[in-house]
């Protein structure tokens, strides 16, 4: 899948290897989302220290490596077909829930 990120230029999974990077996919949504570059390097280490980048760590009832509650995925989610799956998504909507 192919994305046009604001002010980066066109991007893909496949410019990440094979099977894409969790790090960079997430930090290609959190760019698009709006997120300052001040703030990119803290969230990457807190999505480090919350999952280790396995998008579904346990079963505590939060969604994604990001960690999120249900109800702040609703309400930080870039659109309602918005897979919380998805590393981009969830840099989009960390952005989206830090403005």
């Amino acid at each position: 899948m192919w994305r046009v990120v604001v002010g980066v230029g066109l991007v893909g999974g496949a410019c990440y290897g094979p099977t894409g990077s969790p790090v960079a996919d997430f930090t290609m949504g959190y760019i698009n989302g709006g997120g300052g570059g001040g703030e990119l390097g803290r969230m990457v280490r807190l999505v480090h220290c919350e999952s280790h980048w396995l998008n579904d760590p346990g079963e505590n009832g939060y969604l994604g490596g990001a960690q999120f509650h249900p109800d702040t995925w609703e309400r930080s989610r870039r659109s309602p077909d918005a897979d919380w799956r998805d590393w981009w998504e969830q840099g989009w909507a960390v952005a989206a829930g830090s403005r």
